[in-house]
């Protein structure tokens, strides 16, 4: 035997293709889940199992929705996130709760969902069956600039995240996803003062596990046009989707590219828990009709498999030491293994390489995927051995209803 030169702890990840979530299992089960939860100016808002819901979206009755009315920056009005203050004042909002079996540790931030409407509803949706929303990222003067390496174009910012990264819109704005600690998260923070010193463009290593959803169908109408008429699903999903000219969210009439115009956000995801807001004229016209049971206590199910269909992708990771080990010249002198090379032992091969404790018990092996000649050489080796946690197999997974 002989030691071993490095051990960390580390882990891996993986993330996997893109693939469907159906609203029913072909043996009837659900996969999905929707619940609705009251304007705070229902009557029935204090009495309700769902208002609970509403302490996701940071919103706890009078007082929240005091500070959220206020004009923006200081609140949600005059905002991309304007409709979210006004569905939990007056109209309500829609959870989707996805079954935790869907996906593996967490969903990824590049999302879209199909949903059923209501025709009848009269606003900005009216006459609309459904409509698809699709994730995007909050716009930043740094938000698309190319990562280049060498001369090889490696995309934008927007297309290395996993989540929304500005804590400015999900921690302090609107106080949804995962706080902002400054050293925790982000370990290191990449600050863009613009509207006030509390507007942040962090860097990427900021994780809210949010991502905002968007519509085609609606859209704030400003006077001159209503901004980009470049689709939400435009590259949606392709590799660096933005740098492709994929549009990200304008969040006010100063953080935008286009003088005066701003996006009209209608919900958000949370990839950790799997949970899908939708907040405006989305849920105001979510066609309940589609659904069965009570949607304000246990939840109400699909009546088919078409009712909503989600186009994702999602992540996994196993915890494990790294070890890196030297194949010296001396470790090998001879071999009574009958996968000798030649007629000399100076020639000995090997595929298995095997791990003790100190005490001389087998704690792991590894078979390399071809056989190694040691020929007098140097040889570095690195070995990843699983701890906890396995890379769970996705093979099964179909992929048919691209969004």
């Amino acid at each position: 035997m002989n030691p071993i030169d490095s051990v960390k702890v580390s882990y891996q990840e993986e993330n996997g293709d893109r693939y469907n979530i159906f609203a029913l299992n072909s043996d009837g089960s659900a996969n999905v889940t929707a619940y609705h939860i009251l304007g705070y100016e229902d009557p029935n808002w204090f009495d309700t199992v769902t208002s609970h819901f509403a302490t996701h979206l940071n919103y706890y009755g009078l007082i929240s929705g005091q500070k959220m009315s206020q004009q923006y920056p200081a609140g949600l009005v005059g905002s991309a996130f304007e409709s979210l203050y006004w569905s939990l004042k007056e109209t309500g909002v829609v959870v989707l709760n996805i079954n935790e079996s869907n996906y593996r540790t967490y969903l990824d931030g590049t999302f879209a969902v199909k949903v059923p409407l209501d025709s009848s509803y009269t606003g900005m949706t009216s006459g609309l069956t459904a409509t698809t929303l699709y994730s995007s990222y909050i716009w930043d003067p740094t938000a698309l600039k190319l990562a280049n390496s060498g001369c090889v174009v490696g995309g934008t910012r927007l297309d290395t995240q996993r989540s929304e990264t500005n804590s400015f819109y999900t921690a302090e704005l609107l106080g949804v996803g995962n706080p902002r600690v400054d050293g925790v998260n982000p370990a290191a923070v990449g600050t863009t003062s613009r509207v006030s010193n509390t507007n942040r463009a962090d860097s990427n290593n900021f994780i809210s596990r949010v991502a905002f959803l968007m519509t085609d169908d609606v859209y704030y109408t400003f006077t001159g046009g209503t901004g980009s008429s470049i689709s939400w699903g435009y590259n949606f999903g392709v590799i660096n989707q933005f740098s492709k000219g994929r549009r990200p969210i304008m969040p006010n009439s100063f953080d935008t590219m286009y003088t005066g115009f701003y996006d009209n956000v209608q919900g958000m995801i949370d990839v950790d828990a799997g949970l899908v807001f939708l907040w405006g004229d989305v849920a105001a016209a979510f066609d309940w009709t589609q659904f069965t049971g009570d949607m304000y206590t246990t939840g109400a199910t699909p009546n088919s498999s078409g009712t909503t269909i989600m186009d994702v992708s999602d992540w996994d990771y196993q915890a494990g030491v790294s070890v890196s080990t030297i194949i010296t010249p001396e470790m090998y002198r001879y071999s009574n293994n009958p996968s000798l090379i030649g007629q000399t032992n100076c020639n000995t091969v090997f595929n298995t390489v095997c791990f003790f404790d100190k005490f001389g018990g087998l704690l792991a092996k590894a078979v390399v995927n071809e056989p190694v000649t040691l020929n007098g050489s140097y040889i570095p080796m690195d070995f990843f051995l699983p701890i906890a946690g396995t890379i769970q197999d996705v093979s099964n997974r179909v992929y048919t209803d691209p969004l």
